[in-house]
């Protein structure tokens, strides 16, 4: 198993902390191609990474969708 950095992920959700490892589209720069569940509620989620604070940022997958397709 190799050791990758983890991320601190905040579920949008239910508040629960956990930790996430960046995509491989997020490592290239792709900072939104993110995604999984909470593990507490199992919520689907997509993760963006945040550079400045060098966390995960959680939003509700459906919500995530509404909000790019609002800047269309």
């Amino acid at each position: 198993m190799e050791n990758r950095e983890r991320f601190k992920v905040i579920c949008s959700e239910c508040g629960h902390t956990f930790y996430a490892c960046k995509s491989i589209a997020q490592e290239i720069g792709i900072l939104d191609a993110g995604h999984g569940s909470c593990p507490k509620c199992r919520t689907f989620l997509n993760l963006t990474f945040d550079e400045n604070s060098n966390e995960m940022k959680a939003m509700e997958w459906s919500k995530y969708l509404k909000s790019i397709n609002r800047n269309k």
